[in-house]
């Protein structure tokens, strides 16, 4: 070997181990700090019930909610099944995707959407409806590019009815209609609203008793009345995958202004990646108004939880 061969490979033999302590040592440090807080990405949204009224009554269109999003850099929308005129009947394709492309030309994605669906109604034939109208959507969301399809558990009991057969009921409908989510990548998203579901402890139970990943919570923040609110968002946000934050929350049986540093904290504790959308309740006259109310809310959750 000739002398400065030897020179070179007796260095290179010197600082390959200093290379790979250096390379070990950030990859430790890199773990390490990893493990310091939880991932957590967050996107704006925006549920489309927010213009309610004048969707209704043909003042605002889904487009019109889509140029709202681009003009106010709000992520995704959640654009509910009945503002397709059609509804509970599924849109034809060419009107689903002409609004998806709609929708991805001004940067904005459909999230998904949501039905009306009563899983707790008393007669057999009407139920059958109501589990027809969740597996009619499932395809729908799926050709809008959303990937979570929010339904409810069911309103409020009759006296005469049995809350036990009902939950039962409720546990073997939920499994069925997850395996055909699945089918079509399509996440049902379970919304507690104060119905059926009132408190996140029968919230979980129902989760636990259908047992599919498939199903998930839409933490919708202005439906928890029976319990301390921050508690019960703490408590079901590890099984979210959606919310609809609302301005105004129930304490002590009043509405009080939502505590936006607080959901940030509770955030940042349990640990949440995904779409934030924001709802704002109650019919309206004044579109103007509305549209700056909702901006206004979209800016304070930009600042004060998504940063």
């Amino acid at each position: 070997m000739k002398r400065r061969d030897l020179l070179r490979t007796s260095a290179a033999m010197t600082l390959a181990p200093l290379w790979m302590r250096s390379f070990e040592n950030t990859n430790v440090k890199a773990e390490e700090h990893a493990n310091d807080e939880p991932n957590i990405r967050l996107k704006l949204g925006l549920n489309a019930f927010t213009f309610n009224t004048a969707l209704i009554d043909g003042e605002m269109t889904r487009n019109d909610v889509i140029d709202f999003c681009r003009d106010h850099q709000i992520d995704g929308v959640d654009m509910t099944g009945y503002y397709f005129q059609q509804y509970p009947e599924v849109p034809d394709d060419r009107l689903l995707f002409e609004f998806k492309r709609y929708a991805f030309e001004n940067g904005v994605t459909v999230s998904g959407t949501g039905v009306k669906n009563n899983f707790s109604v008393a007669d057999a034939e009407q139920f059958q409806h109501e589990i027809q109208l969740v597996k009619n959507w499932i395809p729908v969301t799926a050709k809008l590019g959303g990937d979570v399809l929010r339904i409810f558990s069911g309103r409020r009991l009759a006296k005469s009815q049995d809350r036990r057969a009902i939950f039962d009921r409720m546990v073997t409908t939920l499994q069925d209609c997850a395996k055909m989510a699945a089918d079509h990548g399509v996440i049902l998203g379970l919304q507690p609203h104060h119905d059926f579901l009132k408190t996140a402890e029968q919230t979980i139970e129902l989760l636990d008793a259908v047992d599919d990943p498939w199903l998930k919570v839409v933490l919708d923040t202005g439906s928890l009345r029976d319990e301390p609110v921050y508690d019960e968002i703490e408590k079901l946000l590890p099984h979210s995958v959606t919310w609809q934050l609302k301005k105004d929350t129930w304490i002590d049986g009043n509405l009080v202004p939502v505590d936006l540093p607080r959901i940030k904290a509770i955030i940042n504790k349990v640990g949440y990646s995904g779409f934030l959308p924001l709802e704002l309740t109650g019919s309206f006259d004044d579109l103007r108004q509305r549209r700056r109310q909702a901006a206004d809310f979209a800016t304070s959750i930009r600042d004060e939880v998504i940063g």
